[in-house]
């Protein structure tokens, strides 16, 4: 890890907590708990996940940025997104009708160069959508995020993209968790996914099909995989109506830092183990209208693997 990657990631870590002392987290994380207990897949974590829940602060900076030149590592800076019409090319973003007719099953382990590692989050009821639970539940005053069993699949010539300068370290003393990658859009339509709706996947033991326990901090997921059984992969979702586009052959860079509280569960074990472990950027496809019926995911970049948490 570079000494850049490191400032940035500890001064993410510093903004995000402080932030995070200055919100009520009745309102953030306790409806986050309610959520979750909605849905099967998150039946068998929840023992071992609610303690973190409902303890662990989450950190999280990601925005646009556009480069033009050499990719070197900063920190995120803002911009407002443009598509449509607004957009550079004119194209219309990748959108879930135009995903749908391209996806096909995904098997764990399978490599393709033609097409874009997705998931398809298939709703018992709309509101499972945690974007249709805000507008539609009194009881959730800020955000909603569930944990879901989603289909794995490949878009065919979909939204592809690439990374570079991808890094992952301890900030913050060993408080804190962050990473970080540089995103290219590398098709040929604009890309739009929800701002807040962003979130990293952090495995242990990849490549393995694992429905053991898991933790999440409401933008990241810490557990040995992604598979709990064949064909399936787990997320986290997150309400966010607000868009972020990245045009074709520009670039976004995503950082994301969590925080635990105390020293207890799989952040602090992570952190202090040195183990190996892999991270993915996950992001949900913008819809200006959810109807609650799926949420549709894209991989962003590759996966990363890195030597331990001090690495």
């Amino acid at each position: 890890m570079t000494h850049d990657l490191h400032e940035a990631l500890t001064q993410a870590a510093n903004v995000g907590r402080a932030s995070f002392e200055e919100t009520d987290a009745a309102t953030v994380i306790a409806p986050t708990a309610r959520r979750v207990r909605r849905h099967r897949a998150a039946v068998t974590a929840f023992a071992a996940m609610g303690s973190v829940v409902m303890l662990a602060g989450v950190l999280w900076a990601s925005d646009a940025v556009r480069w033009h030149g050499t990719d070197t590592l900063v920190p995120a800076v803002s911009a407002e997104p443009s598509f449509g019409a607004d957009s550079p090319l004119g194209d219309t973003p990748w959108s879930t009708l135009a995903l749908a007719a391209v996806a096909s099953p995904r098997t764990m382990g399978e490599q393709r160069a033609d097409s874009a590692a997705g998931m398809i989050c298939h709703h018992d009821k709309p509101t499972d959508d945690p974007r249709v639970a805000v507008t539609q539940h009194s009881d959730v005053t800020a955000n909603a995020v569930s944990y879901e069993d989603c289909t794995a699949v490949w878009f065919k010539k979909g939204p592809l993209t690439t990374d570079s300068n991808a890094g992952a370290a301890a900030a913050d003393g060993d408080t804190a968790f962050g990473a970080q990658s540089l995103i290219r859009n590398v098709s040929d339509r604009p890309l739009s996914i929800d701002r807040a709706a962003i979130f990293m996947w952090i495995e242990t033991d990849p490549g393995t099909l694992n429905d053991s326990a898991i933790a999440t901090y409401s933008r990241a997921v810490i557990g040995k995989s992604m598979w709990p059984v064949a064909g399936h992969n787990n997320a986290l979702l997150e309400s966010a109506d607000a868009p972020i586009v990245i045009d074709p052959g520009t670039y976004y860079n995503a950082t994301g830092v969590v925080r635990g509280l105390g020293d207890d569960g799989m952040l602090p074990e992570l952190i202090s183990s040195g183990a190996a472990y892999t991270v993915t950027f996950w992001a949900r496809i913008h819809e200006e209208s959810a109807n609650g019926d799926a949420t549709y995911l894209v991989q962003l970049g590759s996966a990363h693997t890195y030597g331990g948490a001090r690495n």
